[in-house]
């Protein structure tokens, strides 16, 4: 995959979580600004990292061998 079509797949799946977790957060969990950045980084870091990018990488057809 490019790294053009790969940053902006990143950046297309980061908006929604990054939109709709840190609100949820904020509302159900605290209201604690840096406590709800962390707990927000750390729901959406291993859901890119782990779930999403490599769905991704899957679908796209970037491990072809």
């Amino acid at each position: 995959m490019s790294k053009i079509k790969s940053s902006l797949s990143n950046y297309l799946m980061l908006v929604p979580l990054v939109y709709f977790i840190p609100p949820w957060v904020a509302q159900n969990i605290s209201d604690n600004h840096l406590i709800v950045t962390l707990i927000s980084l750390a729901v959406i870091v291993p859901l890119i990292s782990f779930g999403l990018m490599p769905l991704l990488s899957r679908f796209s057809g970037a491990n072809k061998q």
